[in-house]
């Protein structure tokens, strides 16, 4: 007697995820949750892998349509939630409300001391906000209606997809969509296009990084060509050099603490450090926790943000940070200031100078930042009405 078809596409998933193949992973549960749609399991590690794919706007509706459901609670879901969320606190508040009925008696007070925190925080918020009228952010019912790129699993056949994304890959400036796509649907013909884009003149240095993860994502092997810079590499898929996936490196990691301890230092927060060398300043969790709870979220947000484009921009390449970390770390603030133009709270601390080769840092930087879509090839096709029917496809996605 053959293999019960829910355990064997969950089975799979989680040897997948044990591949580090976190796309193929997530068809194959959202595949399981078809077949069983109170298989909480598949559900939770649905969740858990778009949180590590950064995909917080599909992890979003799928916290929001399991709240919604009969499904257990499973407390290491309240994470993924204060992440996922983070930028709505309505819409989290209320979910950890809905999630709050699942919830035992002792998790539950936990829970509503958050909303209590949270509803505190909303409502100084509100008194500080100006008297227009601003658009009213969207309910967890709202949320769960929305549609993601996995619910085409359910409505279309495999190369129905594939003939939807395909336009998009011959397009410089739709193919970070198109290979975005791609992640959650892998197959022969998914890694001819993702392949393609890695030695495409007309892709972005940070789309080629994307279809290396996505590859990665798959749970492809063997060597992949990569074109960036006027140079040719090869990575190795099963044992990719820097890591393939969206967690920084080390070096980058070290830069945004850096930023986060000279903010605690700055604002007396934490006892300034003399001497020693920048590298071996480290920040404790401790610490850290402190001092972001007093930070403007915008800082360590955008800081990620700007590491992460950087990480994109010049994979495989990693510059040696730790070593001259304050110049790197003056660098980054200075840019952080100019981005802050954006935020409710204006910058107010005064910068370090951009001494020795911190200029030329910032510069670096930016470059990754700044950079612009290389321009159309003259002999690609004219797929204007193609891009138009993928965006229709998800236009009522949460993005």
């Amino acid at each position: 007697m053959g293999e019960n078809p829910i355990s064997f596409h969950f089975n799979l998933a989680v040897d997948y995820i044990g591949r580090g193949a976190l796309g193929a992973a997530s068809n194959l549960f959202y595949r399981t949750i078809l077949l069983d749609p109170g298989h909480y399991q598949s559900w939770v590690s649905l969740i858990f892998g778009l949180g590590i794919m950064k995909e917080t706007a599909e992890q979003q509706v799928l916290l929001a349509r399991y709240v919604k459901r009969d499904l257990p609670f499973v407390k290491e879901l309240i994470g993924s939630a204060l992440s996922a969320y983070r930028h709505n606190p309505y819409a989290l508040a209320e979910w950890l409300q809905l999630y709050s009925e699942k919830a035992e008696e002792k998790d539950r007070e936990m829970l509503m001391h958050m909303i209590s925190d949270l509803e505190e925080m909303i409502a100084k918020n509100e008194s500080k906000g100006t008297k227009e009228e601003q658009p009213k952010p969207p309910t967890v019912a709202e949320i769960a209606d929305h549609k993601i790129y996995l619910d085409w699993i359910m409505e279309k056949k495999p190369d129905e997809i594939y003939d939807l994304i395909e336009p998009l890959m011959n397009q410089p400036k739709s193919m970070e969509l198109g290979v975005r796509m791609l992640t959650y649907f892998p197959g022969l013909r998914a890694e001819k296009m993702l392949r393609r884009v890695c030695r495409s003149e007309a892709a972005s240095n940070k789309t080629k990084t994307r279809a290396l993860i996505a590859l990665h994502w798959h749970g492809t092997t063997g060597n992949v060509k990569l074109i960036k810079f006027g140079d040719s590499f090869v990575v190795n898929l099963q044992k990719p050099e820097p890591k393939l996936d969206l967690n920084l490196p080390k070096p980058y990691e070290s830069l945004i603490e850096w930023v986060i301890l000279w903010w605690g230092e700055n604002h007396g927060l934490i006892e300034t450090q003399e001497g020693g060398a920048a590298e071996t300043r480290e920040l404790t969790k401790e610490q850290r926790q402190k001092i972001e709870a007093q930070m403007n979220p915008n800082i360590v947000a955008a800081a990620e943000s700007i590491m992460r484009e950087t990480y994109l921009h010049y994979y495989p390449r990693v510059a040696p940070i730790i070593n001259e970390i304050d110049e790197w770390g003056a660098a980054l603030l200075h840019i952080l200031k100019a981005f802050s133009s954006n935020w409710d709270e204006p910058w107010t601390s005064p910068l370090p100078a951009l001494q020795g080769g911190a200029e030329l840092k910032q510069e670096w930087l930016l470059k990754a930042l700044l950079l612009k879509e290389a321009p159309e090839s003259e002999d690609m096709d004219n797929n204007d009405g193609q891009e138009e029917e993928a965006a229709e496809e998800t236009t009522d996605r949460n993005e």
